[in-house]
């Protein structure tokens, strides 16, 4: 990518809050001591495939960055957003996060030489492997235990930090825009929101910050990440948490206002895509929305299409490059439902869905 001549690198780390400058400083340094204790992405000997797309330099990444800092900012001075702690974890708990960075920096090692090994499927002991689709029973990343363990859900959101360099919950909260904007002259008491794949719960966690009377439901597949979302913000009342697969959500139809999948379709083989895709239509009422956000799509931002290429290669992701060309607007048209919304969020892209006023399938 061309270097922008307007950018000011100086003059952009003066003006951006410093709390956010903060929070991206300490997780960029637990990113930067995790690269420097990594061996090599392959054995010796293998090759790895040149990205086709470009990539973007330090330079562009820190503008990517300052700039979802601000646009935050700014929908939060909007009423867009509702104010966020946009500091790193507790500095005055010192013993707490030097536990949390030992467990990370302990972990990586392991993540390191299971990338090496190409090591996909050592999951915990005891678990029942009919209980789960085949494309779920792996290490996504590479990640101890996968999704099965409560120690895996609990180093899961620092993990996700560090990889992004202190931004994931600023991507992440962007999926509350169109769902604000939604409800105007709504009460929220009167609204459910079901959060599909909701992992530890940190999406249903930005809901609870803009509405805490709407009521919520979890569904994940992993018992050890539901037990971590259930214990985000405990005095939230009107919350349901169900253990059971996105392609069969045991919802009755038409039952919910919104409903989202936030970094799902990403680790979904197409036809699992198609029947999440069918499911979240199933789900949501005549005037709901369907919030997707995930990861970026090849030509979302066209200077970062080889960081795209990347990914899968130093992270077990077997569907993240049939993800980039998926081609999302058409698979919630075949459901009846069209794009009304479309926020690019640094890495991430936010996609709002409303139902069709001349439906087909879905209607």
């Amino acid at each position: 990518m061309n270097e922008s001549p307007t950018f000011d690198l100086a003059k952009s780390l003066r003006t951006t809050d410093l709390g956010v400058l903060a929070r991206i400083a300490w997780f960029a340094g637990q990113y930067v001591m995790s690269i420097r204790q990594a061996g090599p992405l392959v054995r010796p000997g293998e090759q790895i495939e040149r990205p086709k797309g470009p990539m973007p330099n330090w330079r562009s990444l820190i503008q990517s960055m300052l700039a979802l800092a601000a646009d935050d900012r700014e929908l939060v001075a909007q009423g867009l957003l509702p104010p966020m702690d946009r500091s790193p974890p507790n500095l005055a708990d010192v013993p707490r996060l030097l536990a949390k960075s030992r467990a990370y920096i302990t972990d990586s090692k392991k993540v390191d030489a299971r990338r090496l090994n190409r090591e996909i499927s050592d999951l915990p002991d005891g678990i029942n492997p009919d209980r789960y689709p085949k494309y779920y029973l792996r290490n996504f990343h590479f990640q101890t235990d996968g999704y099965l363990s409560d120690e895996s859900a609990a180093l899961y959101d620092w993990q996700v930090e560090t990889l992004f360099t202190g931004t994931a919950a600023l991507m992440r909260r962007q999926g509350l825009v169109p769902i604000i904007r939604a409800m105007a002259g709504r009460d929220p008491r009167t609204m459910i929101m079901a959060d599909i794949a909701c992992g530890t719960g940190s999406f249903l966690e930005n809901v609870a910050d803009a509405f805490p009377a709407m009521a919520q439901i979890g569904i994940d597949l992993s018992r050890p990440y539901l037990k971590q979302a259930q214990a985000r913000r405990p005095q939230v009342r009107r919350r349901l948490m169900i253990e059971a697969q996105a392609e069969a959500i045991p919802l009755a139809d038409r039952s919910v206002d919104f409903a989202s999948a936030v970094y799902l379709f990403h680790e979904l083989p197409q036809g699992a895509r198609e029947r999440v895709a069918a499911e979240l239509a199933r789900i949501v009422r005549p005037d709901g929305l369907i919030i997707i956000a995930d990861a970026l799509q090849t030509g979302d931002r066209p200077d970062f299409d080889g960081l795209l290429d990347l990914f899968p290669i130093g992270f077990h992701e077997p569907f993240f490059e049939s993800w980039t060309k998926c081609d999302v607007v058409g698979m919630m048209a075949r459901n009846g439902f069209k794009l009304v919304e479309t926020r690019l969020a640094h890495l991430t892209k936010i996609c709002a869905f409303a139902r069709c006023a001349i439906t087909g399938q879905g209607s």
